[in-house]
């Protein structure tokens, strides 16, 4: 018959060995990447970034979470469970529009890895304006009752194969966009638009601007004000 001591011991050994067990047998998260740098991003421009995840442990994987840092991105598991193995991916949704200048967005995600419950995940990239304007804004100075006044604007894209002038509204009694022009260069294509002011014999100051459609959605809207005082 086996000692006291024996048997103590005997089941120490036993609870050892499900311990290293268990522990042998567990999940282990592996990520392709971890950081996705999608370097010049035209602002207003979506970012779909995709994460490959993997279980390369001995245990199901279950993804518990996945948490972007901001309201300007949405991101989910394709699969919320992976066996021993297996992978899936997790795709992240990011909405430039507003940002301006390099941006470092992250994903927290959660799971039963003992050892990595929580990763990170970072998308960055450099947000471009949609185009810069020279003059920022048009300035006709004093202009004579009756008489008319052009200044010429340019528009020099973010991203010149994407750009393209859709439509040009003109808000006021006294400006007007009689002709633009798409201008090809060795350092990028721009465009030139003729912005003409013509005033009434009714003195005073002029404040208007016009809206420039560089696109199809409302990010890629230009504004540019206009400004003249009418003399006498």
């Amino acid at each position: 018959m086996l000692s006291k001591r024996s048997i103590r011991c005997i089941f120490t050994f036993i609870i050892a060995v499900c311990v290293v067990s268990s522990l042998a047998a567990a999940p282990k998260v592996e990520f392709v990447s971890e950081t996705l740098d999608f370097g010049k991003v035209v602002c207003g421009n979506p970012i779909k970034a995709t994460f490959t995840i993997k279980n390369v442990g001995d245990s199901e994987l279950e993804i518990k979470g996945v948490r972007p840092s901001c309201g300007c991105m949405k991101a989910e598991a394709i699969k919320p469970k992976l066996a021993p193995g297996d992978s899936t991916t997790i795709v992240a949704l990011f909405r430039s529009a507003g940002f301006n200048g390099p941006v470092n967005k992250s994903i927290t995600v959660t799971t039963n890895d003992p050892q990595r419950d929580r990763v990170t995940l970072i998308i960055k990239a450099d947000i471009a304006a949609v185009a810069t304007m020279k003059p920022e804004r048009l300035n006709f100075g004093s202009i004579k009752a009756n008489e008319s006044r052009t200044h010429l604007l340019l528009i020099y894209p973010g991203d010149p194969e994407t750009f393209k002038i859709t439509k040009i509204q003109p808000r006021g009694t006294h400006v007007s966009v009689p002709s633009f022009r798409k201008v090809k260069a060795d350092t990028g294509d721009y465009w030139e638009l003729t912005v003409l002011v013509k005033a009434d014999d009714k003195a005073g100051r002029i404040i208007e601007s016009i809206s420039i459609q560089g696109g199809s959605d409302e990010a890629s809207q230009l504004l540019v004000m206009v400004y003249g005082n009418i003399v006498k």
